[in-house]
């Protein structure tokens, strides 16, 4: 490693992954609101899933002593999104995402969950991403296309009180955290993995989500 301090090592080595996301086309035209509710359904739908692995991991291995220092309940997002889908009377259960990549995305995380390094990749990009760029995501989806805040709970992480002293909090512990050097390179390692199968999701819903548009003119 560097002498820069851990988390900032890791955004500079996963940063063009991470930009495969932020620069997509599905993202650009959600938040552009270029497309309708029916985009923010479908992948809420997607992740789903994603959510109950992981958090079902989670509480598995609760008893780590590293995911117990980050972990909570009060993160948990698969009953808000579950909540959110119903708003729209989606049932992911019942009439879950077809998506290929969710099923790719669903074996990362349960291969991750071998190691608590690695588990801690999505724990990282999943919930810091939601309780970061969430906020924007939310204030964007509520102006854009009218969305209420009934229907977009799935950001709303008032339950961990102060968001800038939580991610603060997260930082610092992560910075701190007692991995070895190669613990640590298989969370940035995997960090990188988890910001590649959300950026094949994102192509994969652009491409439906041009469909169903399309169809609708």
């Amino acid at each position: 490693m560097s002498d820069l301090k851990f988390v900032d090592q890791m955004k500079h080595e996963t940063f063009d992954a991470h930009e495969l996301s932020k620069d997509s086309g599905f993202a650009q035209n959600i938040m552009g609101g270029l497309w309708s509710p029916v985009a923010f359904v479908e992948w809420q739908r997607a992740l789903y899933p994603v959510y109950v692995m992981l958090e079902d991991i989670l509480m598995k291995n609760r008893k780590d002593p590293v995911l117990n220092m980050f972990d909570h309940r009060k993160l948990d997002r698969r009953d808000k999104i579950f909540s959110d889908l119903s708003f729209y009377g989606v049932d992911p259960v019942v009439d879950p995402s077809r998506l290929p990549a969710v099923t790719a995305y669903i074996e990362a995380v349960y291969q991750a969950g071998s190691s608590p390094q690695r588990i801690m990749a999505y724990h990282y990009t999943r919930y810091m991403g939601d309780m970061i760029g969430g906020q924007v995501i939310s204030r964007c989806l509520s102006e854009k296309y009218d969305m209420s805040p009934e229907s977009l709970t799935c950001y709303d992480f008032s339950a961990i009180g102060d968001i800038f002293h939580y991610r603060k909090t997260y930082k610092n512990l992560l910075n701190n955290v007692s991995w070895t050097e190669d613990e640590r390179r298989a969370f940035i390692e995997e960090v990188k993995v988890a910001y590649t199968v959300n950026a094949n999701l994102f192509e994969e819903l652009y491409v439906l989500l041009s469909e169903m548009h399309k169809e609708d003119r």
